[in-house]
């Protein structure tokens, strides 16, 4: 049995999820394909737009056999603490045999030679980089600067500054600090860029998609053709009844907890350093909104997805921790949903994984050690703010989260 691995946001699930999915099955004869991905808070440090239990719906509907949930600490975090938490629970799964992940470069050489020189930090990669911060750079601008002066001319005109290529090679990192047996599999970006919000004819990005989804758009034409049709339908159906987050939906939630904490600081919680702690409590009395007050905070050397991070990291109560430390990472996962043809895969996970597969929240307090449950009860706090959110927008009754069972599909 083949199994790939797959690390997501799914925010939401589109037509280049899913080549990249496929394209990693077919090109590594894979039998199942087990996904980890963000829950109710993302990456770049706000509310997902949808919730995890329709995007879940709509990863299954596009291919994928099973989804796990990767834990609010870890997906909200920096691209270092996201890559690396994700990696060590897929280890913990013990039987997926490839990570795949999504690259603008698509060259799984040039990531690996670019790893090496930042993981070595060679004499000529640091003098690099310490003359681009004199020069008054960002470290992540420097850093991608001082590498490029380090690589090989041909290695240089296919290395991206890219989201994707900057995962990509956190991910590698975290492969040869965890010393994972998980083999790395690349697909290169096809279509719309990142960044990009316009709607191209096939491979639109998630900031397109999401950017259409802003202010209630009442046409559902265009993104239709940028997600596959079963998934597309499952969010037709959802957004019967829910409307989009938008990340200014937690504002009065998180000037609360900010203006509660402003007297001790903020230094505590995850991300925030005591520069950034002082800004805030500086800058609070000018507050209008949480993206207001991301732009306010963002500095030359504090970039606008950090400050994110680190309000989300507030308003939630995620405090600091060591990337270097396993016990930081939780060691259960909770499963999300699965395709019914997914028992064989199911069954080796129940074999092999050294992490507990919780699928039923109301569960997690006798299958769970108590490392795992402060975790858990974290999470749970986490979903509970988001369904009130949910709820307020779109004038519905809030579910409890503890009630909800993993979503299984044909």
């Amino acid at each position: 049995m083949k199994i790939n691995g797959i690390i997501a946001e799914y925010h939401p699930f589109h037509n280049g999820h899913r080549y990249q999915l496929l394209d990693a099955k077919e090109a590594l004869g894979a039998d199942y394909t087990v996904v980890l991905m963000s829950g109710n808070f993302v990456q770049r440090g706000t509310l997902s737009m949808f919730d995890k239990h329709i995007r879940t719906q709509m990863a299954l509907r596009g291919g994928a056999d099973l989804v796990l949930e990767l834990p609010v600490s870890i997906s909200t975090g920096s691209a270092e603490y996201f890559a690396t938490g994700a990696v060590t629970l897929l280890n913990g799964l013990g039987c997926i045999d490839h990570l795949c992940f999504g690259s603008e470069s698509g060259q799984l050489h040039t990531l690996s030679e670019a790893v090496n020189i930042l993981t070595e930090e060679p004499h000529a990669y640091r003098e690099a980089l310490r003359k681009e911060l004199s020069l008054g750079a960002s470290f992540p601008k420097a850093r991608q600067l001082a590498l490029l002066t380090c690589l090989p001319y041909s290695a240089k005109s296919s290395l991206q500054d890219g989201p994707n290529d900057i995962l990509a090679m956190e991910y590698l990192k975290a492969l040869k600090l965890t010393k994972s047996s998980m083999l790395p599999y690349t697909t290169g970006r096809k279509g719309s860029g990142y960044h990009e919000t316009d709607i191209c004819e096939e491979f639109a990005s998630a900031t397109g998609i999401r950017n259409y989804f802003s202010g209630g758009q009442a046409s559902m034409e265009i993104p239709a053709n940028q997600i596959p049709s079963e998934s597309f339908a499952v969010l037709s159906d959802y957004l019967k009844q829910n409307r989009p987050l938008e990340p200014d939906a937690v504002s009065s939630m998180l000037y609360y907890q900010l203006r509660s904490l402003s007297e001790t600081g903020y230094t505590d919680y995850l991300d925030v350093s005591e520069d950034l702690s002082n800004r805030i409590r500086k800058l609070l009395p000018s507050y209008q909104g949480f993206t207001q007050f991301c732009g306010l905070l963002k500095t030359k050397d504090l970039t606008y997805s950090r400050v994110s991070r680190s309000l989300i990291h507030i308003l939630l109560g995620i405090r600091q921790y060591s990337v270097k430390d396993d016990s930081a990472f939780p060691g259960y996962v909770r499963v999300l949903g699965f395709r019914k043809s997914a028992a064989p895969l199911l069954s080796a996970l129940g074999k092999q994984s050294s992490v507990t597969l919780l699928s039923k929240p109301a569960d997690a307090g006798t299958v769970l050690s108590a490392k795992d449950f402060s975790c858990f009860e974290k999470q749970m706090f986490a979903d509970a703010i988001y369904e009130q959110l949910l709820s307020a927008a779109s004038g519905r009754p809030p579910r409890n989260e503890y009630t909800i069972s993993p979503r299984i599909t044909e």
